[in-house]
């Protein structure tokens, strides 16, 4: 599910899925998004009933820890595509600055 505000340009996107926060150590400043495609026994109880290769995994570095999120395919084309919006946006901008 996602919400839109036109005129502030802000996507809100709420997620089928929850979020994790890991504790374990993690590379300073580092985004990771990845296909959820690991066989591990770890991966495998992480996913639980999750059907194999079906949701992409975003990893997001806090002050806390990593916060994990796992997204649906029409979650991350979502996100992506705003995304990929939003810097074409700044770069005309920009252009026209």
């Amino acid at each position: 599910m996602l919400s839109y505000d036109e005129d502030e340009g802000i996507l809100w996107i709420h997620p089928l899925f929850g979020a994790s926060v890991s504790t374990e150590a993690i590379e300073k400043h580092s985004i990771v998004a990845t296909i959820d495609d690991c066989e591990c026994w770890d991966c495998e109880q992480e996913r639980g009933p999750i059907d194999f290769l079906s949701s992409i995994l975003l990893h997001i570095p806090t002050e806390h820890g990593m916060v994990i999120q796992r997204l649906t395919p029409s979650e991350a084309r979502t996100l992506g595509n705003s995304l990929i919006s939003y810097a074409n946006d700044i770069k005309s901008i920009q252009e026209d600055s």
